[in-house]
């Protein structure tokens, strides 16, 4: 159990490698800027985001059956698909309400972000926990596209299931926690306040400040 995104990223940092070479850092709006940040201070590399956005079921936008992402990225969990027998046009419209909210998100940080090239770093990619896996593994397939040297995968809290599903898509893994059964992230911390679009900006001109460079990745 964690206090907060800032506890689970601090105690996240402890246990990543410091050995890597030009890495990044970069975090998954929203939550994940959180935990993000505390992981870039503590290895004093810089921090960026990318928007990876859930494709929400017909049925409940609340369960995702994939993900969208810049680069005209999109992911689908076929054994989602294959078990609901959703159609072409459901999916095609729930495709289309992710890339709105997609533009829509990396509009709302866009301005406040300068350049910084992801291409042949390391990059740690990091979430305030994994549930489902859609969404990290849409980055996954995103940052592939660039290309970039390395995915490390760092995350406080991840379902032994998930683990599983995902090692593909990663050269490495770094969990604090890994459940038999995670239902829901915001259940392994004692305080899950939902972040803010503000939040997130903060902490990209905490870092501006600091001088370490920031960006959405293009």
């Amino acid at each position: 159990m964690f206090e907060d995104r800032i506890d689970a990223g601090r105690k996240l940092a402890a246990i990543v490698p410091h050995s890597f070479e030009n890495a990044v850092v970069v975090g998954l709006p929203r939550g994940g800027v959180v935990v993000a940040k505390e992981v870039a201070r503590a290895l004093q590399l810089p921090l960026t985001l990318i928007v990876i956005r859930k494709i929400g079921s017909p049925n409940n936008k609340e369960f995702g059956i994939g993900a969208v992402g810049p680069k005209r990225t999109v992911y689908y969990e076929k054994d989602h698909i294959e078990e609901f027998k959703f159609t072409k046009k459901q999916l095609q419209e729930q495709k289309y309400i992710a890339l709105k909210e997609l533009k829509i998100r990396e509009a709302a940080f866009k301005k406040y972000l300068p350049k910084l090239s992801l291409k042949n770093k390391t990059v740690l990619l990091v979430d305030d926990g994994v549930a489902t896996g859609s969404t990290i593994i849409g980055a996954a397939k995103y940052l592939s596209k660039i290309p970039v040297k390395e995915i490390v995968l760092a995350v406080p809290v991840i379902s032994n299931d998930i683990y599983d599903k995902i090692v593909p898509f990663f050269d490495t893994i770094v969990a604090l926690q890994v459940e038999r059964e995670l239902r829901a992230v915001g259940r392994f911390y004692k305080e899950f306040e939902e972040v803010s679009e503000e939040d997130v900006i903060v902490i990209l001109n905490s870092f501006q400040d600091l001088k370490v460079t920031t960006e959405i990745p293009k």
